[in-house]
């Protein structure tokens, strides 16, 4: 079989062989993977069993999740079927346990486990094969149930005879041993069994002889799992043999409640391993798993006080609808790897966004990098109800990566994982914490969704860490960093020529650019709009790239019904992505539409909501529709994050005058001056201001100021509009706009919402000179 290729996969060598079919590792032709295939051996054949075989294939379809291996293609060739399956590469949970795995490491494998099964109990399945042979681990350590061929599907025709036992006799449950009907909680008992030799070493029951074997597993209880395994906690065992209790009705009920309790008992040992601490675990539950008076007279008093006060259960996952990933921390000790963990925390952000989930962004979730904060208060000043934590250490070609799902309510560890894995395996991680994210909160997801959600952009790992190298410094925000950044993202196109997240960030790169000077705007907005495009050529999937190229087409292209749509679009594509809502409301407060420009600024917020341009935005967009009060009380409170945030003072100083309270106004620009170094934009205003409020001596001096900038390439002309619409002289700032012509002005959009401009848009020659530049009224 070696050599053979079957349909677009080429069998390479064997992996295993067993008594009904033998499985091989494939390389697919098309995709350019390593994958598993299983076939029949030819003695195995026969209708059932090819009967049995397909039916493995339609069940392991069904199930769809990251703890139970994933079906690629079901191939008929030569009168043969063949099974396609992910190549896991790791051993078997068997081969595992040839070393001793420690407590706190077997109940997160047990979580796994059970999590998978949980998975295919929901669709109806049970797997009555449950043992460590049927368990693979990752190379990252994920386990994976697999070997569903003689998985039964409730409530359907059998395809054994009745009363025909099906199994593996060690980890039989009794009704099963019977051959009576069997359900969910004969794979609960067949797990009990599995970790019972996982704590312990041994079996529950060493007979020989399958007849007296049968007798007690039907008759006979199990050594108490504590006494032949003294350094496993009570409460494991409880759990253990509960799992396997004899009557199906003194078991768990459901795998989902197992895995609740082997969560809580996870949570506990992370916890106390985390503190050095080496308490048992206490899941203080309705189903009371009690801890020996032995194992509290161990603890010391306060941890006793502790433990004993009242516990509120775990914060129930179905309300879970909100998360912020923290920023990652770098253990390298080397700040140059900081990219690395910031650009983790980046992409696990990216995926989560696509599903369903309300996930604060990245500039948000940023503002906590560095700092020692009570989680409780992270959640309450960013409204979620969940935090995902992690740390990041790269040893040369190594990677070392953990990560924890927590509420925030009351800081309850509701899932945790540690990888050590090669860094080519970067990819296979995130997409395993994603998944692992999404399992745990009980999201439902679209084929198409999770399609998106575990898309990588690019199988390369040099294009991929020049990339998040390119984020790093655009993430910076200097003018150094922005060049930097530039280049990144080149050289990872380079290496790549078809990354499509590369080509967004380099349209992001040279927009961010034409705004921090480091380009000039008219070769910024061609090039950005062009490496958006090809993004979208690659991917018409990514959000980024049509929020961009929206951008691109409105400021350089003034199209603004292509604009428009492509806002929409990325919208749509990615509805918590703030910079598309952010962008998307600047553009509809031009056009005119207020209101859905705050219900866009108001959505951005949701997604951001400490972000300073955001925060400033949604002032912006009160003072657009004359709510002068409520812009002021935004302002301030933009202010409360960061008071040297200078673009806010100029909302806040026209949202005074308005109010014609003209000394706040001019403490509001004055201070941004301080800021600035005397910002052309904020002179025009200030110009503006002092002309209305009556200092028309104040205002020509700076006019005469905005005059020489306009000579020395300072100022623009769009900033002798403002000041001279202040002094009345509406003609003359007619004949400034119409200068505006090409100059590729933001702030020229500006120019129909404005309330401090509406006398110039009053004027009969107003409409005319739009015309003349270009610029045609929505």
């Amino acid at each position: 079989m070696i050599g053979k290729t079957i349909s677009h996969y080429r069998l390479t060598d064997l992996i295993e062989s067993g008594g009904m079919s033998s499985v091989y590792r494939a390389e697919d032709l098309t995709l350019e993977r390593t994958v598993a295939v299983k076939v029949l051996k030819p003695t195995r054949s026969d209708p059932k069993s090819t009967q049995r075989f397909i039916q493995e294939a339609k069940i392991a379809s069904k199930i769809g999740h990251p703890n139970v291996i994933t079906l690629y293609d079901i191939v008929e060739q030569d009168n043969e079927n063949y099974l396609v399956m992910e190549h896991i590469g790791g051993p078997s949970l068997r081969e595992r346990m040839e070393k001793k795995i420690d407590v706190l490491e077997v109940i997160r494998m047990a979580c796994e486990i059970a999590a998978g099964l949980e998975a295919a109990h929901a669709q109806g399945v049970v797997h009555r094969d449950v043992k460590p042979e049927n368990v693979m681990v990752t190379k990252s350590g994920l386990c994976k149930v697999l070997d569903f061929g003689v998985a039964h599907i409730v409530d359907t025709a059998r395809l054994t005879t009745e009363g025909r036992v099906v199994g593996t006799p060690f980890y039989m449950a009794p009704e099963q041993l019977l051959g009576k009907e069997i359900d969910a909680r004969t794979d609960i008992y067949a797990l009990g069994v599995v970790l019972y030799e996982m704590l312990s070493s041994q079996m529950p029951f060493a007979a020989k002889e399958l007849e007296a074997l049968g007798y007690q597993i039907v008759n006979v209880d199990p050594p108490a799992l504590t006494e032949i395994a003294p350094e496993v906690p009570s409460d494991i065992g409880a759990v253990v043999h509960k799992a396997m209790a004899k009557n199906p009705v003194d078991r768990y009920q459901s795998m989902s409640e197992m895995l609740q309790d082997l969560k809580v008992i996870r949570a506990q040992l992370e916890a106390a391993a985390a503190g050095g601490s080496e308490q048992h675990v206490h899941p203080n539950r309705r189903r009371v798993i009690i801890w020996t008076g032995v194992a509290l007279a161990c603890i010391a008093a306060v941890v006793v006080w502790q433990m004993m006060k009242p516990m509120p259960p775990p914060a129930t996952i179905e309300t879970k609808s909100s998360i912020v990933v923290l920023p990652f921390v770098n253990l390298s000790g080397n700040p140059a790897e900081d990219y690395l963990a910031d650009g983790i925390t980046e992409d696990l952000i990216y995926a989560l966004t696509k599903t369903g989930l309300r996930v604060v962004s990245r500039t948000s979730a940023f503002q906590f990098k560095g700092q020692q904060r009570d989680i409780r208060d992270i959640g309450e000043r960013l409204d979620v109800e969940t935090a995902l934590e992690g740390t990041v250490r790269r040893d040369d070609d190594r990677l070392i990566l953990t990560a924890s799902l927590v509420a925030v309510s009351d800081g309850y560890q509701i899932w945790s994982n540690r990888y050590e894995v090669e860094l080519s395996d970067i990819f296979t991680v995130e997409n395993e914490i994603s998944m692992s994210i999404v399992q745990e909160m009980q999201v439902d997801l679209a084929s198409a969704q999770r399609a998106q959600m575990l898309n990588r952009y690019t199988e390369d790992l040099d294009a991929y860490m020049l990339y998040l190298q390119g984020r790093y410094f655009w993430n910076e925000r200097t003018v150094e960093a922005l060049k930097k950044a530039q280049r990144f993202f080149e050289r990872a196109i380079e290496k790549d020529s078809n990354y499509a997240l590369a080509y967004a960030g380099l349209a992001d790169a040279y927009l961010m650019g034409v705004n921090y000077s480091t380009i000039p705007a008219q070769d910024g907005f061609a090039k950005a709009k062009s490496a958006a495009l090809r993004a979208i050529e690659i991917d018409d999937q990514l959000a980024e790239a049509h929020a961009s190229l929206a951008l691109a087409l409105w400021i350089y292209d003034w199209d603004w019904r292509s604009a428009e749509k492509e806002f929409e679009r990325a919208g749509k594509l990615r509805s918590g992505y703030a910079t598309t809502h952010h962008w998307y409301a600047l553009f509809l407060g031009f056009v005119g539409k207020y209101e859905e420009a705050l219900a866009q600024i108001e959505m951005a917020l949701r997604s951001d909501p400490v972000s300073l341009p955001v925060n400033s935005a949604v002032a912006l967009m009160q003072y657009t529709r004359r709510d002068y009060d409520a812009a002021i009380a935004q302002s301030q409170r933009t202010l409360e994050l960061k008071d040297d945030y200078y673009p806010v003072y100029t909302v806040l100083a026209k949202s005074y005058a308005q109010k014609a309270m003209y000394a706040e106004a001019v403490a509001g620009l004055q201070k941004q001056l301080e800021l600035t170094g005397r910002r052309p934009v904020s002179v025009a205003w200030l110009g503006h201001i002092y002309a209305v409020s009556g200092q028309r001596d104040h205002a020509m001096e700076l006019l005469a100021e905005l005059q020489s900038g306009i000579e020395e390439g300072r100022a623009k002309p769009f900033h002798m509009v403002v000041i001279h619409v202040g002094l009345g002289n509406l003609d003359e700032a007619l004949l400034w706009l119409e200068k505006s012509a090409g100059s590729l002005e933001f702030d020229i959009f500006t120019i129909q919402s404005d309330p401090m401009l509406e006398k110039l848009r009053e004027h009969r020659g107003y409409r005319a000179t739009l015309e003349k530049i270009g610029i045609s009224l929505p």
